[in-house]
């Protein structure tokens, strides 16, 4: 990945599902949209997309031919990578260039998801960036990735708490999993900030302010 070369900033709020980063992304859109004289643009990975789509049909067993218990990880980050080209060539790149600030909901860091261990980084976000290259789309990184980091035993409980069955990707060792490729990837990758999501959501989300609001240059 390359740094930014553009005037807007590029964020990503990241962590394992049950770790309150969803929440915390809420809440500073909440902030940002009543805030003069600042332009931002709120997004979600997978993006509402064509692949976006498909890939949110396969996490919920609604796809008409491809299940999801047949793909590889590669394969299947292979359907996020696409996605993920898709929304930084039609949406991010242009806002960035014109000055506009992104903020995600999950980005290149979710890729935490499909390693079996750290060791896989490179080797996935190489074949991230042909599918980028072949597009001439700039794999750009973000300006900085909020990771939201909690137990397991935490996150577990919280997803329980929403009455609902959970998808593969909620099930206890691949959020483990997941957990510690969060950490690991924290200290590869440039511009990442861990944060304990254990507190209330009020307490956490000073962090969160603390952070994004330094990046945009605004005052806490």
């Amino acid at each position: 990945m390359i740094q930014n070369p553009y005037p807007g900033k590029f964020l990503t709020f990241e962590g394992i599902d049950g770790s309150g980063k969803s929440d915390q992304f809420k809440m500073i859109h909440e902030l940002l949209v009543a805030v003069p004289d600042i332009n931002v643009v709120f997004t979600k990975e997978p993006p509402n997309n064509a692949v976006g789509v498909e890939i949110y049909g396969i996490l919920r067993g609604h796809h008409p031919t491809i299940k999801l218990e047949d793909l590889s990880e590669i394969e299947m980050q292979r359907k996020y990578f696409l996605a993920r080209r898709m929304l930084y060539q039609d949406l991010n790149l242009p806002v960035l260039r014109a000055g506009v600030h992104v903020i995600s909901d999950r980005g290149v860091l979710s890729v935490a998801y499909g390693l079996k261990s750290v060791n896989d980084l490179d080797h996935f976000l190489g074949i991230e960036k042909a599918m980028f290259d072949y597009h001439k789309v700039p794999f750009i990184r973000p300006d900085l990735n909020l990771i939201y980091d909690v137990d397991v035993e935490i996150a577990l409980d919280r997803l329980k708490k929403k009455n609902r069955a959970l998808d593969k990707f909620e099930q206890r060792q691949i959020l483990e999993r997941t957990r510690a490729n969060y950490l690991a990837i924290a200290d590869k990758i440039p511009n990442c900030i861990v944060i304990d999501g254990t507190p209330p959501v009020e307490k956490v989300f000073e962090e969160t302010k603390k952070y994004v609001y330094g990046l945009l240059g605004l005052k806490v």
